[in-house]
């Protein structure tokens, strides 16, 4: 026969279980692990040692930052259900309202363990020379617009299905931009105080919470049995 404590146990299990895909969510901030740009002018140098990344759309000469996260600490990624990048201006500066483009390097990519000190425009995973855009090794995720002079956010559903599809905890993220002008737009590197970060939300799957909630009321019960 039950008794009241155990049913007490059983009842709030029960709502846990029930409840469960809510309260269970874990929001992780990811700091960039490697970042650079690449330059078409320069296309022998590396700047993995600079204060910032920078884009430019001139077709003359294009820059492309590069922007690296682990993802090691998501134990599975198919459970993000939102995500959102973050970067922020160099120094203060403004946006310039201009519209950038965020791609993802393909999951599995021979080109993921690009060195922060080593890549330049020859060699950058997924870089199209010919243009300021990026070659089908890479997946557009959407754009975001460059306004004041503080952290812009971007999320997509795009975003978060490159994220989901993560089989190896490593994302690089890029950017570029759709301004044909000579101006050059610095990002905050991750050497500075306001570096780029990606948050991540994991929200695990009714049945694994379900399990938990199991198991969690069989080792009360075990308790229970074995101080009588």
């Amino acid at each position: 026969m039950k008794t009241r404590g155990t049913m007490w146990v059983a009842a709030a299990l029960v709502v846990a279980i029930g409840t469960g895909a809510a309260w269970a969510a874990e929001i992780k901030t990811l700091s960039a692990v490697a970042d650079t740009y690449v330059q078409k002018q320069s296309p022998d140098d590396n700047f993995g040692t600079s204060g910032a990344t920078r884009v430019r759309g001139s077709s003359y000469d294009p820059m492309k930052t590069y922007i690296r996260f682990d993802m090691s600490s998501v134990s599975d990624p198919t459970q993000i259900t939102a995500a959102t990048f973050s970067v922020s201006s160099y120094l203060g500066g403004n946006w310039n309202a201009w519209t950038f483009n965020v791609y993802g390097l393909n999951n599995g990519d021979a080109g993921e363990n690009w060195g922060e000190t080593a890549i330049t425009w020859n060699d950058a995973p997924a870089n199209d020379s010919s243009s300021a855009g990026f070659a089908s090794n890479a997946t557009l995720l959407g754009t975001f617009t460059g306004t004041g002079n503080s952290y812009v956010n971007f999320s997509s559903a795009g975003l978060v299905n490159f994220l989901k599809a993560d089989t190896d905890g490593k994302v690089t993220l890029m950017i570029s931009t759709t301004n044909t002008t000579s101006t050059i737009q610095s990002i905050n590197a991750r050497n500075q105080s306001s570096p780029p970060k990606l948050e991540v939300t994991v929200v695990p799957e009714p049945a694994t919470v379900c399990l938990l909630g199991l198991g969690g009321l069989g080792a009360l019960l075990r308790k229970r049995r074995a101080v009588r």
